[in-house]
């Protein structure tokens, strides 16, 4: 659910920021596979997928595409530093040195 929603949300960004044209990466090869066939999962988080392909209709052009995890060294950090407790609230205005370098 949380990579649905992370997927979710990147689309709201990307329109709320005037984007036409967008690339949707993620991890989760599932969700991609779903959000590209236009075929949800399970109810309890369904409704996410479907506000995500909702949310697309606004974009020129939209692709989702499966990035091996091993390819996606800076979200697979900030993952394991969210869930270590580590990765700072501010990371964003200021990169922690550890995620500067994967830049």
């Amino acid at each position: 659910m949380v990579e649905a929603l992370a997927v979710r949300l990147g689309v709201s960004d990307a329109s709320r920021f005037g984007f036409s044209n967008i690339i949707v990466e993620s991890d989760n090869a599932g969700l991609i596979s779903r959000l590209k066939a236009k075929a949800f999962s399970a109810w309890d988080f369904a409704s996410i997928e479907d506000d995500t392909v909702v949310m697309t209709a606004c974009f020129s052009s939209v692709s989702f595409s499966y990035i091996n995890r091993s390819c996606n060294c800076v979200t697979d950090w900030v993952a394991k530093s969210t869930r270590a407790g580590i990765c700072p609230v501010d990371w964003v205005p200021t990169v922690p040195n550890d995620l500067f370098a994967l830049l």
